[in-house]
């Protein structure tokens, strides 16, 4: 049967394992993602909204209108309206986790 020292065990994970990565990067990444969705294409920008709004268990079937409004703590918010005229308004958080704020009926 054989052995392994713990040291030589510890070595080999550390070889293993790459490195971890720093508080900055990690900032600068989660930053980027709400940039990312803000320059989309109004296309696909529309997509990202219109999912947002139907995983929330909304009926609308089409965005007729979006607006880009006021951030919120930094974040990017976007009302739309949907053909059935209800409103919506939607914020992508820094790390680009997409939610539906509140359901408007005006």
């Amino acid at each position: 049967m054989t052995r392994f020292s713990p040291v030589l065990t510890a070595v080999l994970l550390v070889a293993c394992s790459g490195p971890l990565p720093s508080a900055e990067t990690m900032a600068r990444n989660t930053v980027d993602s709400a940039a990312k969705v803000e320059q989309l294409k109004a296309w696909d920008r529309e997509g990202v909204l219109f999912r947002a709004v139907r995983d929330a268990g909304w009926p609308c079937q089409q965005i007729i209108e979006e607006t880009a409004m006021a951030r919120n703590h930094g974040n990017p918010v976007w009302r739309v309206r949907c053909e059935d005229k209800q409103n919506y308004l939607i914020e992508i958080a820094k790390d680009g986790t997409v939610a539906l704020v509140t359901h408007a009926t005006t």
